[in-house]
């Protein structure tokens, strides 16, 4: 029987998830790129393309792989027209990373809002709700008035919170106590203090630093904190920290704070796009030999043939 050989490309945010999914399932012949979080964020989304396809490319010139699997939802454009050369492309039918730390239900319940939303200008640009982006509460996943963090948006995402406390010169407790969680976890993967827009030198007052953090944030109406049994008390108190700064914040400009929730997140979907090879027949996930080369025919995956451009937008608007 012929080995299967798979990669991921994948957004850093899903470093924990991913490397643990394979351990499970003791999978070895399987290569994992991750790209730092926050690609998306560019206002051009060609940055975010361009830098998957540059690894698309890599990966294929080191070894023929028979998939290539992107871990990553639609993301304001910046999966579509990808293309592999030899390896047969796979992308979940999301619009950005929550329903892959949330479970395939949330993923349908997507789609289906989206199919009913028109031609998804504005609210279906799939951006990653708020999910440590600092962007509008109108944008993205289906629950586009919360503010998703989990694991990995904590180790390596920026968000409003961080940077307000970059702005005011207040981060040097947060870097202390990250720097000490992963000299303590060697598997830790903490480098959001790495990000550039956290070492420019200007500084803010506080009333400043204040209306920024409002204009990012006013839209909001919960923080939400995904449990994967892969919280550390760190990610906890960083979570319960970010909702009372963002609480007081709302409650003291616009006259209403917001809530807090701790929910258990499922992994099934995110395992399932990492194991495509299990899928087969129409309507299980990777559709029939003729769907699949057309990107066709798929529930929750979607299956590009080499060469052909990755239409991810289509499956999830309806459009061209």
């Amino acid at each position: 029987m012929k080995e299967i050989k798979k990669a991921v490309v994948a957004c850093k945010v899903f470093y924990q998830e991913i490397l643990e999914i394979i351990e499970k399932h003791g999978y070895q012949n399987i290569t994992v790129e991750f790209l730092p979080q926050g690609l998306h964020n560019k206002p051009d989304s060609s940055q975010m393309k361009d830098k998957i396809q540059d690894k698309i490319d890599e990966l294929e010139e080191r070894e023929d792989f028979d998939y290539i699997i992107l871990a990553y939802g639609y993301c304001s454009g910046g999966v579509e027209g990808l293309k592999t050369r030899r390896a047969k492309l796979v992308v979940p039918k999301v619009h950005d990373c929550i329903p892959l730390l949330l479970g395939e239900e949330e993923a349908g319940e997507e789609i289906a809002a989206e199919a009913g939303a028109g031609s998804g200008d504005g609210a279906g640009d799939g951006v990653e709700a708020g999910a440590g982006t600092g962007v509008g509460a109108n944008e993205g996943n289906n629950s586009d008035k919360t503010y998703f963090l989990s694991r990995g948006w904590i180790d390596c995402g920026g968000d409003v919170y961080k940077q307000h406390l970059h702005l005011t010169d207040s981060m040097q407790d947060w870097l202390d106590r990250f720097a000490a969680f992963q000299q303590e976890n060697e598997q830790a993967a903490v480098d959001w203090q790495e990000d550039d827009s956290y070492h420019f030198k200007r500084k803010y007052s506080e009333d400043d630093a204040e209306f920024i953090s409002f204009e990012c944030l006013k839209g909001y109406e919960a923080v939400v904190l995904i449990d994967n049994d892969n919280l550390a008390p760190i990610h906890r108190d960083y979570a319960r920290e970010k909702y009372e700064f963002v609480d007081g914040l709302l409650e003291k400009h616009r006259g209403r704070g917001i809530e807090y929730q701790e929910v258990k997140g499922d992994l099934s979907f995110l395992a399932d796009l990492l194991f495509p090879e299990n899928h087969s027949g129409e309507g299980s996930g990777a559709g029939t030999d003729e769907e699949t080369d057309t990107g066709e025919g798929t529930d929750d995956l979607l299956i590009f043939s080499p060469g052909e451009e990755l239409k991810l937008r289509k499956h999830l608007l309806g459009s061209n």
